[in-house]
């Protein structure tokens, strides 16, 4: 079997070519279950294989099952909101209360 990216021969079993260092391995692009050589779609989600990505490898605690999904980087903004006097005003009362309290502030 030869590398899919600079077609050097693989060794038996290895997870990644010597040469150049591309995973042998195919995972699909929508769960990152391996895929299986020969697959049409993928065996955990039903997606496609033709949209399948390199599998990346990742460490995972013994007796979990094995789930590679391709890194990503993501950058996030989180904004804290606090209303003055919201947690004694809703500790005395019912959650639908508090629900309904909620729903015509953010209505508003």
């Amino acid at each position: 079997m030869n590398c899919a990216t600079c077609n050097a021969e693989l060794k038996d079993g290895a997870k990644f070519c010597s040469e150049c260092g591309t995973p042998t391995a195919l995972a699909c692009s929508n769960c990152g279950n391996v895929l299986s050589g020969g697959d049409k779609f993928c065996a955990e989600c039903g997606t496609p294989v033709g949209d399948a990505a390199p599998a990346v490898a990742t460490s995972r605690p013994i007796g979990v099952p094995t789930q590679v999904r391709p890194e990503e980087r993501r950058i996030i903004s989180v904004m804290f909101i606090d209303l003055v006097g919201f947690t004694p005003l809703t500790e005395a009362r019912d959650s639908e209360e508090v629900r309904g309290l909620l729903t015509r502030y953010f209505d508003r």
